[in-house]
């Protein structure tokens, strides 16, 4: 809640000063068609927002990455294979405990990779390691307002000189 305008009626200078920084720090590009949806480990919205936009059709694949402390909240977003990745959770030691998922036309399959740190620079790393063989022309990712300027950031130092660009797309919550 926005604290009380000031007598003349208009918000404190303040207000504007702060609504610029918020704007430099966030990005919210309209979501378009891609090759690949990648969803970053983090928030359960962003993985529901990032099905809803594969079962629309916005890419033919969809990417979920999933930190060791999301696994057992996957099956309350619908996600199918949450029972198989749950069991295999259970057969990892707790430092490699984060999992890639892929859902596409050919189905579902879950891979550990292997990440260099548990941060978005490290997933971004990790993606580029899991789609070297599969490379796609458009990613779009699908992430909240101020870790989709760090993403953006980091996506063009970690993909630089690959055919790849990347599309953001603010998850709807």
């Amino acid at each position: 809640m926005l604290p009380p305008a000031s007598e003349s009626g208009r918000p404190p200078l303040w207000h504007s000063f702060l609504y610029r920084i918020h704007d430099l720090l966030t990005r919210n590009d309209p979501v378009t068609s891609a090759d690949l949806i990648f969803v970053p480990a983090g928030r359960m919205e962003r993985k529901r927002y990032g099905l809803a936009l594969y079962q629309a059709g916005f890419a033919p694949r969809l990417l979920l990455s999933v930190g060791r402390f999301e696994v057992s909240k996957m099956s309350a977003i619908g996600f199918a294979g949450a029972a198989q990745l749950v069991a295999e959770r259970d057969r990892t030691p707790p430092r490699q405990r984060h999992f890639f998922c892929e859902i596409s036309a050919a189905g579902l399959r879950h891979e550990k990779p292997a990440l260099p740190r548990w941060n978005t620079y490290g997933e971004l790393v990790g993606l580029r390691d899991y789609l070297q063989d599969r490379l796609p022309r458009q990613i779009l990712f699908v992430s909240t307002g101020v870790h989709l300027r760090r993403i953006s950031l980091t996506f063009a130092r970690t993909f630089r000189g690959l055919p790849v660009e990347a599309q953001i797309g603010r998850a709807h919550v």
